[in-house]
């Protein structure tokens, strides 16, 4: 089964699977596992560092309203 060859839109060499630089001009491209880590340290984070404004508002937003709501409801189960 043949497989699509991606390349690079700076140099237009094929690049490597699983690797996010151009092995030739070494231009950069967006990472999974940055966006990941990003997304689970910041409220929509991951969806800024692939420059979805938009999204990455909406997520924060909802994101940190439900942890409010769900702190309120510990500190109220607890006292």
């Amino acid at each position: 089964m043949l497989e699509r060859a991606h390349l690079c839109p700076r140099c237009t060499k094929p690049l490597v699977k699983g690797y996010y630089a151009c092995p030739h001009c070494s231009l950069e491209f967006k990472n999974k596992v940055k966006a990941r880590r990003l997304s689970v340290i910041f409220p929509g984070g991951g969806y800024f560092y692939t420059r979805n404004t938009a999204l990455g508002i909406m997520d924060a937003l909802g994101e940190s309203i439900l942890s409010i709501v769900l702190l309120v409801a510990l500190i109220n189960t607890i006292l």
